[in-house]
């Protein structure tokens, strides 16, 4: 897969590349490592499996000495390193940024985390996933919707494709 597009809310990529600067290169090399075109679904052609998918990426997070965290769902993977909170959003549906701020606020305000990403399948991607979910424009839609301040969450949206 590939990193198609993200997006910095309250400066998290920023934060990122200036105190972690090596963070970002290790989440594009986990994104680069999954390749999508195996987990092409044998009995619907050309439907991406997302449990495959967000397995694989889990694997390769591990890999990468992201720490697992329990995120109480089977749709969501949620990864810690560094006090950066990783969610891996394949097969979710959301509630624009009520669903981020549910995700990364309680840590942010408890000082447990510095930043949220998010990586989401873009737009034509998610429409060939195995089940419905939540698209990377979607998500920004509604948090460009929302304004600057919601959620107070320095946040990266990441968008793959393919």
């Amino acid at each position: 897969m590939r990193i198609a597009h993200f997006h910095s809310h309250l400066g998290g990529y920023e934060f990122i590349k200036i105190r972690i600067p090596f963070l970002w290169n290790d989440i594009r090399g986990i994104v680069e490592n999954v390749n999508a075109r195996q987990c092409i679904s044998r009995h619907t052609a050309s439907r991406y499996l997302v449990s495959e998918l967000r397995m694989r990426m889990m694997r390769s997070l591990t890999r990468c000495g992201w720490e697992h965290r329990n995120s109480h769902s089977r749709i969501r993977a949620r990864f810690m390193k560094h006090r950066v909170a990783l969610n891996v959003e394949f097969g979710a549906r959301r509630f624009g940024a009520y669903g981020l701020l549910a995700n990364h606020g309680g840590e942010y305000a408890g000082d447990v985390i510095d930043v949220g990403i998010e990586v989401l399948a873009v737009k034509a991607f998610s429409e060939n996933l195995s089940s419905e979910s939540a698209s990377y424009e979607d998500e920004l839609c509604n948090l460009i919707r929302q304004g600057r301040g919601v959620p107070g969450v320095p946040l990266v949206l990441v968008g793959v494709a393919p």
